[in-house]
């Protein structure tokens, strides 16, 4: 199994990854105050820009 310990190399790159995600999840609207019951037949791309939802970047090593 890969784990940080074993590869104290990647920390960078974790961190990173740790950074970007929140830096999204900052940038989106609350998720909870939405009315998803009500709205099961919105597709999910609507979702993503009423809700300020950003795809996430793709790693390549």
């Amino acid at each position: 199994m890969r784990t940080l310990l074993s590869f104290p190399e990647d920390l960078d790159l974790l961190l990173d990854r740790i950074a970007v995600g929140y830096r999204m999840g900052a940038k989106a609207k609350p998720f909870l105050a939405q009315k998803w019951e009500k709205n099961w037949e919105k597709p999910v791309a609507e979702w993503r820009a009423e809700l300020g939802v950003e795809l996430a970047p793709v790693y390549v090593p």
